[in-house]
């Protein structure tokens, strides 16, 4: 992850601002129906990627949270 990315999400978080949600998504992987695959995680520096936006409207949080403990997300 780029460096200026955790630094300026940090100062917003340090000066109670809101977020640059435009920077953070430039250059992001958008995964829908992604359920727990981590595979584009492990891909990133060759998908020239700096977050990902992962989304799964099926899953609920708290089986999420249940599968993350058996099977923990690898990436």
């Amino acid at each position: 992850m780029k460096d200026w990315l955790t630094t300026e999400i940090q100062n917003c978080l340090d000066a109670d601002n809101s977020l640059p949600l435009q920077d953070i998504l430039a250059d992001s992987l958008f995964y829908p129906a992604a359920g727990v695959d981590g595979s584009p995680v492990r891909h990133a520096k060759r998908l020239g990627v700096n977050s990902f936006v992962y989304v799964d409207t099926i899953t609920s949080e708290e089986k999420l949270d249940e599968t993350f403990i058996l099977q923990p997300f690898r990436g």
